[in-house]
């Protein structure tokens, strides 16, 4: 028991073991902006076979509400102090993580998440011109963001995911750029494609669906890439013609490519974990 002179903690420790599991899907996640997060598992042919998202409305409400209350504190001439918004969105990205982490095992998938550090903020993170202040661009922040990965991370490791390699986590980061843009049903690539933050259309084939689940869906594409053509190169090892993610995502979609990837599915569990 543990009392930090305000309140009192109980600690503990405990030992389990899980199964260790082979994936042979892929969720994506998407951080959303219509919506806290959006989540897509495709098979080893991308195609999709479940699909949810977290609203956050929760956590919306409450950041609307303080905001007034800012407001009225700041015009007062007072300092306005509140630690509601960060413990309701610690709560809320807990929901998430759990959330996906149940979806992962549900499918036996692996789970794709953004790099936020290799990009500071994607088209589908700007506010449009004319377009009200705050949405989750303001909830799910690049902090809560990292705090979602580690929440899924030991999620992970708790129900038997191995990771990727040794010090890495159980699921793969790629980079972000232009999953926003492009179309999961044919891999056509076009600002335009996205009509508004909640609405995606492609210019090409027409498919049409929420954004940020469709963003989801790439980011799943791009962990298929991942294990496809860039796991086991050396660092900075350029990719070669038609390697590009845009170009080989297009010919996977059209059936000109198959997801040939022996890595992950044959190599023994040790093997990837660098042991």
């Amino acid at each position: 028991m543990i009392f930090d002179g305000q309140d009192f903690y109980f600690a503990c420790t405990f030992q389990f073991s899980s199964e260790i599991r082979e994936p042979t899907s892929y969720l994506g996640n998407d951080r959303g902006i219509e919506m806290l997060a959006a989540w897509s598992v495709v098979d080893g042919d991308g195609k999709r076979i479940d699909e949810g998202w977290i609203s956050g409305e929760r956590l919306r409400s409450v950041q609307r509400r303080q905001e007034r209350d800012q407001k009225e504190t700041q015009r007062k001439g007072k300092v306005y102090k509140s630690k509601t918004r960060r413990h309701i969105a610690d709560e809320e990205v807990h929901k998430a993580a759990n959330e996906i982490v149940a979806a992962a095992v549900k499918h036996n998938a692996l789970v794709v998440m953004e790099d936020l550090k290799t990009i500071s903020m994607g088209p589908h993170h700007a506010r449009p011109k004319g377009a009200r202040k705050g949405g989750f661009r303001r909830m799910l922040t690049r902090a809560q963001y990292m705090k979602l990965k580690h929440y899924v991370g030991y999620r992970l490791l708790v129900e038997g995911v191995p990771p990727i390699r040794r010090g890495k986590p159980s699921f793969i980061e790629i980079h972000p750029a232009y999953t926003s843009v492009t179309c999961s049903k044919c891999g056509h690539k076009d600002k335009a494609n996205r009509q508004s933050q909640a609405l995606f259309i492609c210019t090409k084939c027409g498919h049409k669906e929420n954004a940020d689940v469709n963003a989801s869906s790439m980011v799943a594409g791009k962990g298929i890439h991942f294990d496809t053509i860039i796991r086991g190169r050396k660092k900075g090892q350029k990719l070669k013609d038609g390697e590009q993610f845009s170009v080989w995502y297009a010919d996977f979609k059209s059936g000109a490519r198959t997801h040939a990837n022996a890595s992950w599915s044959s190599a023994p569990c040790s093997a990837r974990m660098g042991v």
